[in-house]
C-alpha cells in the first residue's frame, strides 16, 4: 500500500468534552500551515504524581512552566502509563505496544530488541534521533547513577538513536552519564543538564536541516531524593525527603522553560511537538521504611493508589502536548495512554505506518484521527487494558479495562489536611 505523508494535511486535536468523557477530533485546516513534518520532543518525569503540578491546584507547588504548556496546548486529565512502574511504561511508549508483549514485563527488562521502536521509524523518515536520561530498558537493577556501557547490547544506539547522553537507573544532581559509551561527569542539575544537552543537539542538527526526534526521560523527582538549598527552601517546614522531592520537581519544572525558551531561540518552537508526561503514578504518603518515608502532600490528588498500584493513582498521570503551530489550547477528558504516542507520531509526523508493530492496532490507535469531513469526531474504540502479571503467581494476568472504569468521589483524611479538594475520583 503506498503511503501518503501526513504532512498534506494541517492537524488540530480537537478535545469535543462530552460528560465525564471526551471524543477526539480533528480538522483538516488546508494547506496554509505548510507541509513540513514537525520536530517531534518526548519529555517524560519519573514518579510525577498526577496531583503535583499547580495547575492542578497543589497547595505548594508551583509549576509556572508546565502551566504555561498547559495554558497554550492539549491538556490529556485523563492520561494513563502503560504500567503503573518505569521499565514497562518505557517499553509501551517506544513500541506503541502493552509491556508484557515487549519483554519488559517488570522493572528492569530488559526489552525485546527485536521489537519496531519508534526511535527506528523516525530514523528511516531521515530524523536525527537522540535520547536524554534515564534508560532501564537493559536489564540492569542497578544502584543509582550506574552509566550505561559502550558494550552495553542493549543501549540506546542498539534501539534507534543516533546520539544519547544516558544512565542505567535513576541519578540526582552532580550526575556521571555515558555519553554514546563515553563516560562523564557533570555538575549541578541533572533535569536542567539533560535539557541543556538537547538543546545543544536540537541546534547542532537542525543547523544542517535536519527534523529531530529527541526523548528526554528525566530521573526526577525519584529517590533518592536531592534538590538545591534555593529549590528545597520553600518546602523546609517539610520532612527531609518531602522537601527534597519537590524541590526536585522545582528545578525540573524549570528545565520544561529552558527547554520551550530554547526552542523559541532557534526559531522552530511553532512546528515543534512536545509531549510531557510521567512514567508512573506518585509515591505514596506512607512509610515503608528508612529511605522509604511518606512524601506529603499527597502526589495523586487522591486518586486511589499510588507507583506500583493497578489503581488510578498508579496509572494516571500528568500529560500535556504542545505544538503551536497545529494544535489549539482545550483540555479533554479522553483516557489516553503512553501506548497511543507510536501510532498518533506515526501519523502527525507522517512516517511509514509499516514501521508500526502489527498488533498495535489490537491494543491503541492514534488519537490523531482525521475524518474525511472538515470537522468531524470519532471516539476511540480500543480500551485501554492492563496486563499485569501476578507476583503470587507469575503464570496468571489480572486485565483491567481502565477506559471503561467509572469515576466517583473518593474521600481521603489528606485530602483536607493539606489544602486539596475533599472529593476526588479513583
Amino acid at each position: 500500500m503506498p503511503h501518503t505523508p501526513i504532512g498534506r494535511l494541517t492537524i488540530l486535536l480537537a478535545a469535543v468534552a462530552t460528560g465525564c468523557g471526551a471524543t477526539v477530533a480533528i480538522a483538516q485546516r488546508g494547506a496554509d500551515f505548510g507541509t513540513e513534518p514537525p520536530h517531534v520532543i518526548l519529555v517524560m518525569a519519573d514518579d510525577l504524581g498526577w496531583g503535583q503540578t499547580s495547575y492542578y491546584g497543589h497547595p505548594l507547588l508551583e509549576t509556572p512552566n508546565l502551566d504555561a504548556m498547559a495554558d497554550n496546548g492539549l491538556r490529556l486529565d485523563r492520561f494513563y502509563a502503560g504500567a503503573p512502574s518505569y521499565t514497562p511504561t518505557r517499553a509501551s511508549v517506544l513500541t506503541g505496544r502493552n509491556n508484557d508483549r515487549t519483554g519488559a514485563v517488570r522493572v528492569p527488562g530488559p526489552i525485546n530488541k527485536q521489537e519496531k521502536m519508534m526511535p527506528v521509524a523516525f530514523q528511516n523518515a531521515g530524523y536525527a534521533t537522540a535520547h536524554f536520561g534515564k534508560w532501564h530498558l537493559n536489564g540492569l537493577h542497578a544502584r543509582p547513577g550506574l552509566p550505561i556501557l559502550k558494550e552495553d547490547p542493549y543501549h540506546p544506539g542498539e534501539l534507534g538513536f543516533d546520539y544519547w547522553l544516558s544512565c542505567s537507573n535513576n541519578f540526582d544532581r552532580d550526575p556521571i552519564l555515558s555519553r554514546n559509551g563515553d563516560i562523564e561527569e557533570f555538575e549541578g542539575d541533572s533535569s536542567e543538564i539533560l535539557v541543556e544537552e538537547a538543546l545543544s543537539f536540537i541546534e547542532r542538527e537542525t543547523a544542517q536541516d535536519k527534523r529531530v526526534f529527541v526523548v528526554i526521560w528525566y530521573s526526577s523527582p525519584h529517590r533518592p531524593l536531592a534538590a538545591s538549598e534555593e529549590d528545597a527552601k520553600p518546602f523546609s517546614h517539610l520532612d527531609p525527603g518531602s522537601r527534597d522531592h519537590h524541590g526536585e520537581i522545582v528545578a525540573m519544572d524549570r528545565s520544561i522553560g529552558a527547554l520551550r525558551s530554547g526552542l523559541r531561540d532557534l526559531g522552530i518552537a511553532e512546528n515543534t511537538l512536545v509531549w510531557f508526561k510521567s512514567d508512573n503514578g506518585g509515591l505514596p504518603d506512607i512509610d515503608y521504611g528508612p529511605g522509604y518515608g511518606p512524601i506529603v502532600p499527597d502526589t495523586t490528588g487522591h486518586l486511589r493508589g499510588f507507583k506500583k498500584d493497578s489503581y488510578e493513582g498508579g496509572l494516571r498521570v500528568p500529560a500535556l502536548i504542545e505544538w503551536p503551530e497545529r494544535i489549539q489550547p482545550r483540555i479533554t477528558h479522553y483516557p489516553t495512554s503512553t501506548m497511543d504516542i507510536f501510532p498518533t507520531l506515526i501519523e502527525v509526523a507522517g512516517l511509514d505506518p509499516r514501521r508500526l508493530p502489527r498488533t498495535v492496532p489490537i491494543h491503541r490507535q492514534s488519537i490523531a484521527l482525521i475524518p474525511t469531513t472538515s470537522i468531524g469526531a470519532t471516539p476511540i474504540s480500543t480500551p485501554i487494558c492492563r496486563e499485569t502479571l501476578s507476583l503470587s503467581a507469575p503464570a496468571s494476568h489480572l486485565r483491567t479495562p481502565i477506559a471503561s472504569q467509572r469515576e466517583r468521589p473518593f474521600e481521603r483524611p489528606a485530602a483536607r489536611k493539606y489544602g486539596f479538594a475533599a472529593h476526588s475520583t479513583f
